[in-house]
């Protein structure tokens, strides 16, 4: 497993994953991006929002709508 202590480690530790999922798509929960994005969502309501003990701008995520 990668250490996500930067943008370079966070995009490879992405990869991997990839990596995994096409070798590997049995033993992934979440196969579709449909219910990737479904299981994180469902993931985030369920944990605590302590965010703003960071300080971090909960306004945008850190995403740019494209709508």
């Amino acid at each position: 497993m990668v250490s996500n202590k930067s943008k370079s480690d966070f995009v490879e530790f992405i990869y991997q994953m990839l990596n995994e999922l096409k070798h590997n798509p049995n033993e992934w929960a979440n196969i579709t991006f449909e219910n990737y994005l479904d299981a994180i969502a469902r993931y985030i309501q369920d944990t605590n929002d302590d965010s703003s003990a960071v300080g971090e701008d909960k306004s945008s995520f850190g995403l740019q709508s494209h709508f």
